[in-house]
């Protein structure tokens, strides 16, 4: 409710997964209806008719600059791509007509932290070029994200990928454009990425560690899910998450940005944007992912912005501060515990 009337959003949605056990802690949609009045489902919100439905599992979405975290786990899992490995981002990479640039390019060779740090698309797709596309297409099925999630709730739907799958289709989807998947397939894979390789089916009831552990495959190596974890922590530092590190200050959480232009009569708009915050916390030993969603959100104030650190972001933020106490999560300032999160490669 804060995020919906602090940025005049049209909807605000999220959710907070165990990622020990893949039980749901949260989920909320806003706007919602009164489900003792399901006619309220369909009366409209500011003119438009179809605001009313559950964001987290019924809607489909791009999900932008979050998908570079599945991007870059899913190349250095396959060997081929190392986080010491650099990658051009001097000039836009052209397909055909098109050319696709960086937000706020640095013009330069990059390393693969930088990459992400920076939330380059260039050096993603340079990342993704050098993995592969047909590995990348096999990941990303690896992770379910070409079927319909096995779930409680009955309002699902099947998320959206290209049929073919050209170069530049493999590009766009890189950098989270291109194919649309529900915030709940992404939290699933987020607490696979973070909790050691281990994907687990989403569930409402209660599941204990060894029935966890029975449903667990696992889909990258304990390896690739520290230098995620370690990716996650250095965008929170240095990154487009540092306003979310500000209002969780203490609770080691990281995670990514994407601000989507969303499509309007099939053009992208750019006016119009679909923000999200993908996170983990505490990173140190991971517990809890979650998956926040502002849409068309507006400036807070004539200092902030509208990209996904200012409102998403912080959201995300204020929700670690005020639950990860009563999920039993201390703050703890400790400067070794991100020390430790550096891999051997880097110290």
């Amino acid at each position: 409710v804060d995020a919906l009337t602090r940025y005049k959003a049209v909807a605000a949605a999220g959710v907070m997964l165990d990622v020990k056990t893949g039980e749901v802690i949260a989920m909320v949609s806003l706007p919602d209806f009164d489900p003792n009045k399901p006619a309220t489902a369909f009366e409209p919100v500011d003119g438009k008719n179809n605001q009313r439905f559950n964001r987290i599992t019924s809607g489909i979405f791009e999900l932008g600059s979050t998908f570079k975290t599945i991007t870059i786990a899913g190349a250095l899992d396959s060997g081929l791509v190392k986080l010491t490995d650099q990658f051009d981002a001097r000039f836009g990479i052209r397909f055909g007509r098109f050319t696709i640039d960086d937000f706020r390019g640095k013009n330069r060779v990059l390393t693969l932290p930088e990459v992400y740090k920076y939330s380059s698309n260039i050096g993603t797709i340079r990342i993704m070029q050098q993995w592969g596309k047909d590995n990348y297409r096999a990941f990303l099925s690896k992770l379910g994200f070409d079927r319909r999630m096995s779930f409680e709730l009955p309002e699902l739907r099947d998320p959206k990928m290209p049929e073919e799958w050209p170069e530049i289709s493999a590009a766009t989807a890189a950098f989270g454009h291109g194919l649309s998947i529900s915030p709940l397939h992404q939290v699933v894979a987020y607490a696979a990425l973070v909790n050691n390789g281990c994907m687990l089916p989403p569930t409402l009831y209660k599941r204990s560690l060894e029935e966890a552990r029975a449903l667990c495959t696992n889909v990258v190596s304990p390896e690739t899910s520290a230098y995620v974890r370690y990716l996650m922590r250095l965008n929170a530092l240095e990154g487009s998450g540092t306003r979310m590190n500000k209002q969780a200050a203490g609770y080691r959480a990281g995670g990514k940005t994407g601000t989507a232009e969303k499509v309007v009569n099939g053009q992208y708009s750019s006016g119009l944007n679909l923000n999200v915050f993908s996170s983990a916390f505490p990173l140190d030993n991971p517990r809890y992912a979650m998956v926040i969603i502002v849409d068309e959100p507006k400036r807070e104030n004539e200092q902030s912005g509208t990209t996904a650190g200012w409102n998403a972001g912080e959201v995300t933020g204020r929700i670690i501060q005020r639950s990860a106490p009563l999920l039993g999560i201390g703050p703890d300032f400790n400067e070794m515990i991100d020390a430790n999160l550096v891999p051997i490669e880097l110290r």
